[in-house]
């Protein structure tokens, strides 16, 4: 089951992305948020919705599950 993290820092439009764990575009420790394993991108973007209003997937690791 994959892990997921949410970027603690907001992109320029104002959205947090969530990344897999292992993603080429993961933020440093120090700014990612462990949402934890999922069976679903999906899910992960539920739980970092708690967290944040505006999240989608991150284009990079999540491509093939990526919201518009």
């Amino acid at each position: 089951m994959p892990i997921y993290y949410l970027d603690k820092k907001a992109q320029p439009n104002g959205e947090y992305h969530v990344h897999e764990e292992g993603c080429t575009h993961m933020p440093l420790p120090s700014d990612r948020t462990y949402l934890g394993h999922f069976n679903s991108v999906q899910a992960a973007l539920e739980k970092a919705s708690r967290l944040h209003h505006r999240c989608r997937a991150c284009l990079h690791c999540c491509e093939t599950c990526h919201i518009d």
